[in-house]
């Protein structure tokens, strides 16, 4: 963002492995409102977050109807899983909001056969492309159904001739739309496969195992962090939690076996778009060949969240249309709506526990708290010096200097020390400096105290003993002392 608002406008960013830019250029528009902060770009994903229930209401209707929309749509803005990964800052939201975008157009494109239908499922999808990797397998799910629309129902030749150039202008409008990232893969391409290519290949560790077997029970893996056991990482999830509460666990295998048996019994060929659609939008995470302990991940299965909410919202759905149909008078709404009631309500209360109190503690527990070293930095530069004369002392595997900066809303702070030997040339340059540093850092300590002796050394004791560092306040003294 800060490249952004500098002036630099790029197609595709190469720091850290490489990241898209839709967020960076929406984050950097909002910020004209908010600011630069970190707050700001979470705000600016959690819109889009709060957004995406409205094309999920969308496909949910144009699967059957406004009522199974809705509920799907009340499913999501719930879901504990679905508010992570929009409130979390990262750009992972983009993936499932265009995946419910792609996939509602296209399905309406099939329904009714306009050729402006196509053209905006090929807009969304060529535009999705720029928001998280792991909709790169999208264009494949798009393929994929296209050809069980192809196969599953009977056409006429001017059908047939129709559908073929109405793909063609969806395949051409989403090249079109992702031209300039073309001429950035012909530029880059190792830049722009690396995060992927370390994942699926022996690109950064050699593969161990027969490829088959580890992708088999990576899928298998997958299926079950809807009910067993969930992505263990810490930052997008309660370790090791199913990303579904107990009511929608239970309803999404409800959902999933009457899927099924509209497949297999029914043979309805929008069961198998859903089925297709499933597997393939997990395949970012089942495809972790070379990390398997990657999978599952609720980052990289993002994009599964709509095709999830579908099959939670199908049983409850199903039950309140029979309780209506087989109650005569307003008695079937009535129960229909305190089934509802209940269901939904219960639902919401575990979701609301497992974000604003599991995942709140455990997040504490596990990030460091940068915001403290940044409130202590400003009290420093606001009353005894600057903010340039404010410095972290790094340790190995403690906090990041960059989440200092960010909230300090200035990432043009990088006073970041790893080697003692670098303040030596504060010795013959006196001035007010505050030093920040772990506890464990014995080495900082004892170099601070021999050379800062009228120094003062405190220590800022944070919510938890763990979080605690050492701040050193060095007053001006002069030269060589």
């Amino acid at each position: 963002m800060r490249s952004i608002l500098n002036g630099q406008r790029m197609i595709f960013f190469p720091r850290n492995t490489g990241r898209e830019g839709t967020q960076f250029y929406l984050t950097a528009l909002m910020s004209k409102v908010t600011g630069y902060s970190f707050f700001t770009l979470k705000l600016t994903m959690a819109l889009l977050g709060a957004f995406n229930v409205i094309p999920l209401y969308l496909l949910g209707k144009e699967i059957l109807d406004r009522r199974f929309g809705l509920l799907a749509a009340f499913f999501m803005a719930i879901s504990y899983w679905h508010i992570i990964v929009s409130r979390i800052g990262w750009r992972i939201v983009l993936a499932p909001l265009w995946t419910t975008a792609t996939l509602y157009l296209l399905l309406l494109a099939f329904r009714r056969r306009r050729r402006n239908d196509f053209l905006m499922a090929g807009l969304s999808l060529g535009a999705g492309l720029y928001g998280y990797m792991s909709f790169r397998v999208t264009p494949l799910l798009v393929v994929v159904l296209f050809a069980a629309e192809a196969l599953l129902r009977q056409r006429t030749l001017a059908q047939w001739k129709e559908l073929l150039r109405n793909g063609l202008a969806l395949v051409v409008t989403s090249m079109l739309i992702y031209l300039p990232m073309f001429r950035y893969m012909y530029d880059e391409p190792r830049m722009l496969w690396y995060r992927v290519l370390t994942r699926t290949t022996d690109l950064e560790r050699p593969l161990g195992q027969s490829t088959a077997r580890v992708f088999l029970d990576n899928v298998r893996r997958a299926l079950l962090m809807f009910n067993l056991e969930g992505d263990g990482a810490w930052t997008a999830s309660v370790p090791g939690r199913p990303v579904l509460d107990q009511i929608s666990a239970a309803l999404f295998v409800l959902g999933a076996a009457y899927l099924l048996y509209l497949l297999l019994i029914k043979r309805r060929p929008l069961a198998l778009y859903l089925v297709l659609c499933l597997f393939t939008v997990l395949l970012p995470s089942t495809l972790a060949i070379a990390f398997p302990i990657e999978n599952p991940s609720n980052i990289r299965a993002s994009g599964a969240i709509p095709i999830v909410m579908l099959l939670v919202a199908l049983p409850l759905y199903l039950v309140g249309r029979q309780l209506v149909e087989s109650l005569q008078g307003g008695t079937g709404f009535l129960v229909a709506a305190l089934v509802f009631s209940f269901v939904l309500s219960r639902s919401a209360r575990l979701n609301y526990d497992l974000y604003y109190r599991q995942y709140d503690q455990q997040y504490r527990q596990a990030a460091w708290n940068a915001s403290d070293m940044a409130r202590a930095m400003q009290g420093f530069a606001t009353s005894l010096g600057s903010i340039y004369d404010t410095y972290l002392i790094g340790t190995a595997y403690w906090v990041d200097h960059r989440a200092i900066a960010l909230s300090l809303r200035n990432m043009e702070w990088n006073n970041l020390i790893m080697d003692m030997r670098e303040l030596e040339p504060h010795l013959s340059e006196p001035r007010n400096r505050l030093y920040l540093f772990n506890p464990r850092n014995e080495t900082a300590e004892r170099w601070l105290v021999e050379h800062y002796p009228q120094g003062k050394l405190m220590r800022f004791e944070a919510w938890h003993p763990e979080k605690d560092f050492m701040i050193f306040l060095a007053l001006a003294q002069p030269s060589g002392g």
